[in-house]
């Protein structure tokens, strides 16, 4: 969200256009002639980032920590415009003054003790566009040097250099509309296949559900505050400051990672014998396990923050747990999922839809009882939580969420329900609404058992 703007005359302020920054995949469909110049290019284009980063890290450490962007940009440019074209080697110099301008600029937070994220400890300069001791292919062009048409499925490359120009056929969608920016192509030597990374400035997005164009970001319906915590069996428990509570079981998440690691075991063992580290082929389970689980978690954020929108929430405020990263953990903390990936996804999934996203710290929430407070209450046991003086039993989850929907923050101004304990809330009727991750028809709602057992456990004990 950008700051208001005034008039030239300075009285009355100019009405602010959320921005959305969208990155779009797709795989590219090219010939062996074209797959040749795409080799070529990326080559060259991963050297300059290397040379030029090279000499820039030297003089950051045999220096005063202090780089010659300038001198080292117009040395490098002039020694690859000729071969990449002009426009290519600005784009991969601009890229690399980026990096060096982030880092500069966490040196400097972190000297003036403002990182946002305090327990980072080391802060490591640009590295280079390297993969297994070769260099990384990564082609990086401005945004007129491409143009996508959607009809023909094909991207036309121009202004290459020494390099003709190419019309490459894509497989995928492009599901966003509006201003397209950097687009960069880079090749995955594990899977052997080329991709194109396509920035764009969206103003709308595709529903695959209607096949409708619809515009980004939507005005929100409501004022209402949602608090939600992130699990593994539950990966969100989500309540609603009209009382509204809805858990998402995921247990799937578990079985598909236990499978796979089991998978990846066997795999080992039989390199083993052979005295082979590793192999291509644990690499792409490794890739298969990430996209299965980027499925799921993918289809059940944006279920979660449609429901959300519909039912009128315009802040939503998730539950992080402070240092989880630093921590050791577990497998399933490890490897089921990562925080950031769904933390990412939510604040992105809200984005569109007009929605607010907080993170606050979730300490102590699913053991404060949401009606009394700190001094009552206790885990009974796994899952659940016991209110000691009104003697009823909670899904600690959704304790957990209530909590974190409570918890003041600067956003709080004109929502309803968000500082109020126990007012409005009927923990002893309102059943929650409970959603299962099926392999054949996605979230659904679950056979009577999960409900009624549910049920029971929300009433009086």
């Amino acid at each position: 969200m950008g700051k208001p703007k005034k008039s030239k005359k300075g009285s009355v302020p100019m009405p602010t256009v959320s921005v959305l920054k969208r990155t779009v995949t797709v795989e590219l469909i090219q010939t062996k002639e074209q797959e040749e110049e795409l080799k070529e290019l990326g080559n060259l284009c991963s050297k300059l980032w290397n040379q030029v980063n090279y000499e820039r890290r030297r003089q950051f450490f045999n220096g005063e920590h202090s780089v010659d962007i300038k001198g080292t940009y117009n040395k490098w440019y002039n020694e690859y415009k000729e071969k990449v074209g002009t426009i290519t080697a600005q784009q991969v110099l601009n890229k690399n003054n980026e990096a060096w301008s982030s880092f500069f600029s966490l040196l400097r937070a972190k000297k003036e003790e403002k990182l946002l994220l305090p327990f980072i400890k080391k802060i490591n300069p640009p590295g280079y566009w390297k993969d297994k001791k070769k260099r990384k292919l990564i082609i990086v062009l401005r945004k007129d040097q491409y143009k996508i048409d959607k009809e023909k499925q094909e991207i036309e490359l121009r202004h290459l250099g020494k390099f003709e120009d190419l019309k490459i056929r894509y497989k995928g969608e492009i599901y966003y509309r509006g201003e397209q920016g950097r687009l960069e192509i880079i090749y995955n030597s594990m899977l052997r296949k080329w991709y194109a990374h396509i920035t764009i400035k969206a103003n709308e997005r595709l529903d695959r559900k209607t096949g409708k164009w619809m515009k980004v970001p939507l005005t929100p319906k409501g004022n209402l505050v949602g608090g939600i915590d992130i699990g593994i069996n539950n990966l969100l428990a989500v309540y609603i400051s009209d009382g509204t509570q809805v858990l998402i079981k995921t247990r799937v998440l578990k079985s598909i990672s236990y499978y796979f690691m089991k998978l990846i075991s066997m795999k080992q063992k039989l390199l083993s014998l052979y005295k082979q580290p590793f192999s291509n082929e644990i690499r792409r389970l490794y890739v298969k396990w990430k996209r299965e689980l980027n499925t799921i978690i993918d289809a059940t954020v944006r279920k979660v923050v449609e429901f959300l929108y519909n039912k009128g929430v315009s802040l939503i405020k998730v539950g992080y747990p402070k240092n989880i990263s630093q921590k050791k953990g577990n497998f399933l903390v490890a490897n089921v999922w990562s925080y950031k990936q769904v933390m990412d996804k939510l604040r992105d999934v809200a984005e569109e839809h007009g929605i607010t996203v907080e993170f606050v710290n979730e300490a102590y929430t699913s053991t404060t009882c949401p009606i009394h407070g700190n001094g009552c209450g206790k885990r009974v046991s796994r899952g659940l939580f016991k209110c000691t003086t009104s003697n009823k039993v909670f899904n600690a989850d959704l304790v957990g969420a209530f909590n974190i929907s409570i918890i003041l923050s600067p956003n709080d101004g004109g929502v309803e329900g968000t500082t109020t304990r126990g007012i409005g809330i009927s923990w002893g009727k309102t059943t929650p609404l409970v959603y299962t991750w099926t392999r054949g028809s996605g979230l659904v709602v679950p056979a009577s058992y999960d409900s009624m057992r549910l049920k029971r456990i929300d009433q009086n004990l």
